[in-house]
């Protein structure tokens, strides 16, 4: 089977984990994905009432992130067969953390300043995971970075945005334990 998205070849795979033929991942392919769906609902994947990382996960995907029987959303004998780490922020966050397709994330505290101090770290197409100081609750995705207004936009689901600029959102976040992780996703493994 082949996927595309966007007329762009994304997968050959049969979605039973089967690895891809390529070893590449495009954040801008996973923005293109994000932006293109942020406010509506691919029937292809299952929905959710809290569909952040859902919808994170599709623009993995759709970037070049392959499916494995770790990290997974298919349709198998009329009932979705989903991982966790698909489906739910904490999960995902780890699953990523301690994968090859990461390089690691950057914690931005609620200083509107740090955006401005990591801005040439942070790449379309990077994941990015909320916390309140209790633990990851939420997760979006980088769609654009503007480095000489030293500004990130990111687009998500549950609260549906396409691209929001993330100094505004962490402006409003007032309690010193709020932060964002932003993982830094290679472009090869």
């Amino acid at each position: 089977m082949f996927a595309y998205c966007e007329n762009c070849f994304v997968d050959s795979s049969d979605y039973d984990g089967e690895k891809k033929k390529s070893n590449q991942y495009s954040g801008s392919k996973a923005a293109r994905y994000a932006k293109n769906w942020a406010y509506g609902r691919n029937l292809k994947y299952r929905f959710y009432s809290s569909d952040c990382t859902n919808f994170v996960s599709q623009c993995l995907y759709a970037g070049g992130i392959p499916m494995s029987n770790k990290w997974k959303h298919k349709l198998k004998s009329g009932k979705w067969d989903v991982t966790l780490t698909w489906s739910v922020a904490p999960n995902s966050y780890s699953f990523f953390m301690n994968s090859k397709y990461s390089y690691g994330s950057l914690k931005i505290k609620d200083k509107y300043s740090t955006i401005a101090d990591y801005i040439y770290n942070i790449r379309v197409g990077d994941p990015i995971y909320f916390d309140k100081g209790n633990g990851i609750y939420h997760a979006g995705i980088i769609v654009k970075v503007n480095t000489k207004k030293k500004k990130a936009y990111y687009a998500a689901h549950t609260t549906d945005r396409s691209c929001y600029n993330l100094g505004k959102f962490l402006k409003h976040e007032k309690d010193s334990k709020k932060c964002v992780y932003v993982v830094r996703m290679r472009k090869s493994w």
